[in-house]
């Protein structure tokens, strides 16, 4: 009887753990595979609240932000050309299946690489700017997303972002900081 009731909690024990480490290698296969891909980017709130008229800002209005921002800052626009040869400023897509997520794309000739972000308004109605991946050129064949380390180096990861805060945040003409997990 008591060989009996040392098997059962050998058993138990066992099974216990099996069923502990199910959970945990779910919950990781979730995270890295079936997670939110634009969860990594590296987020920035600006400060594009609109108080006087207490109105809520809308995605929209970050895009036509940027876009007047690539109007006075030509450097930063992505020309691409069209099936019939014409240039054109490729600036923003809305991104489907997402409610209000453009992705917006800016261009450093210098470095020959094209950024993208993407535009969201938070819950608590702060405007964000993400920098979601870098590709090298105009024609997007590899993108590499920005803090994911089996596609870009940290010391490649560091400078790109710092590119960009410096370039572009900093000449926005308005407060940013860097999003808070309470944003």
């Amino acid at each position: 009887m008591k060989c009996i009731n040392n098997i059962l909690k050998c058993v138990f024990i066992i099974v216990s753990i099996m069923i502990f480490a199910g959970i945990i290698w779910s919950l990781w296969f979730v995270a890295n595979f079936h997670g939110d891909t634009y969860g990594k980017s590296e987020a920035y709130v600006i400060n594009l609240n609109t108080k006087k008229d207490s109105r809520i800002v809308a995605s929209s209005d970050i895009v036509n932000f940027l876009f007047a921002f690539q109007n006075s800052h030509p450097q930063y626009r992505l020309i691409n050309i069209n099936s019939k040869g014409e240039k054109y400023h490729y600036f923003s897509d809305k991104i489907e299946n997402r409610r209000e997520q453009y992705m917006v794309f800016f261009y450093f000739e210098d470095v020959d690489m094209t950024f993208s972000c993407i535009t969201e308004v938070t819950s608590r109605n702060n405007s964000l700017i993400k920098l979601y991946a870098v590709n090298k050129g105009t024609i997007f064949r590899h993108w590499e997303r920005v803090n994911n380390y089996k596609e870009i180096s940290r010391k490649t990861n560091k400078k790109i972002k710092k590119k960009f805060e410096t370039e572009i945040l900093d000449n926005l003409g308005v407060k940013w900081r860097y999003k808070r997990f309470w944003d």
